[in-house]
């Protein structure tokens, strides 16, 4: 679940990941079962520091519930959405399937 309890830790990791340099950032909602309007709003405060830092956030594997939620609040053009780990490996790190 990602709610506003989970925003402070989420945007730690981001901070995190941002200080040690990463130019791409990749949210990976695989096991993630829920996400309310909460959670949203923090997937958007994390995507303007990355944006402000000049680099970029990528989310993956959402599921049904998730995508709605993208869906409803028009939020889905905004962030780059890929299948699976691998898709966004590939199409935006260039990592070749084998």
């Amino acid at each position: 679940m990602f709610d506003g309890t989970k925003a402070s830790a989420f945007h730690g990791e981001i901070r995190q990941a941002l200080d040690s340099g990463a130019d791409a950032i990749l949210a990976d909602c695989q096991d993630l079962g829920f996400m309310d309007s909460s959670g949203l709003g923090a997937m958007i405060v994390a995507l303007k520091m990355v944006r402000a830092a000049g680099k970029k956030l990528y989310v993956c594997a959402i599921n049904k519930q998730v995508g709605m939620l993208f869906d409803l609040t028009d939020t889905r053009r905004i962030f780059p959405i890929f299948a699976d780990r691998a898709d966004f490996e590939q199409q935006v790190l260039g990592v070749q399937k084998p």
